[in-house]
């Protein structure tokens, strides 16, 4: 069994491996309900074992659960919305037949928020992996613990619902999927009824990957202390700057549905693994 939660980044993928369709299934997830699990009509062509869905975007969550599905008091102390709390004790942690596995697609908008818009005083910062990505002229060198912690901040309700899954599900397998990098271009596209894009001042693009990356290595950090693995985006979804390739971009924040499908490939591998008790090499290396 592959159970999936997460907010706007499982779209790309449950499109992908949708025997019907996206939109055919999508009010399954997207209803008056409270978010709770639902089996998923899957292509078995594209994945093998079944899949079991939950949606906790805010507008699903809210009405129901609040806002804040977890909240981390000290470091010992998670307190929980007693719906997602019963949402997560749903699950069988403990294996079966084939293995199961939980990938969770937890926000993932962090580092749009922090970099998306020019600050009053345009800022940049070394990066000291890619030094080709040196600041530009005419900005504020900010150090890097500046950003650092910044971007904590902004990561710390997603390290909260985290480690609230693994206190509910401390023996399940658990993936932590990262979102995609931004795509090249200076047009912002976050998908309709989001941003109006010319309302907004975008951060030149180098500013803006940099701050992606140092999300991605904090958002690794974090899963890892809370036991938790992650999933980096497909290699071959890429580009040679790091960027999102515009073949697999679905807008400027969320993949479309080819990069849906190398995302699910690499779960079923995971799932398939799982189910032999071991994890490819290769997977679990990117998550170091």
């Amino acid at each position: 069994m592959i159970y999936v939660m997460g907010m706007s980044h499982i779209l790309p993928v449950l499109d992908a491996c949708s025997a019907d369709g996206l939109k055919a299934q999508l009010g399954r997830i997207s209803n008056d309900q409270a978010p709770q699990f639902v089996d998923w009509h899957t292509d078995p062509a594209q994945v093998a074992v079944p899949v079991q869905v939950a949606n906790l975007y805010i507008r699903q969550i809210a009405p129901h659960w609040g806002p804040t599905l977890a909240l981390q008091s000290s470091p010992s102390v998670i307190s929980m919305a007693p719906g997602f709390q019963k949402m997560l004790a749903t699950m069988n942690g403990e294996g079966g037949q084939g293995g199961n596995v939980l990938f969770t697609f937890i926000h993932g908008e962090e580092h749009i928020h922090l970099a998306l818009r020019e600050q009053p005083q345009p800022l940049d910062f070394w990066l000291p992996e890619r030094p080709d990505l040196a600041p530009l002229p005419g900005r504020q060198i900010v150090p890097l613990f500046v950003i650092e912690r910044q971007v904590a901040a902004q990561i710390a309700k997603a390290q909260a619902i985290l480690l609230a899954i693994r206190a509910m599900q401390p023996a399940m397998p658990v993936f932590n999927v990262v979102c995609p990098p931004t795509i090249p271009g200076d047009r912002w596209d976050p998908g309709p009824g989001v941003v109006d894009p010319e309302a907004v001042d975008m951060s030149p693009l180098s500013v803006r990957l940099k701050y992606y990356l140092v999300y991605a290595r904090q958002i690794r950090e974090s899963a890892r202390a809370c036991g938790i693995n992650s999933l980096l985006p497909p290699a071959e979804a890429i580009d040679p700057q790091g960027y999102l390739a515009a073949e697999f971009a679905g807008d400027s924040v969320h993949g479309n549905k080819r990069y849906g499908a190398l995302v699910l490939r690499q779960m079923s591998e995971i799932a398939e693994k799982t189910g032999q008790r071991r994890a490819p090499a290769e997977l679990l290396a990117q998550a170091a």
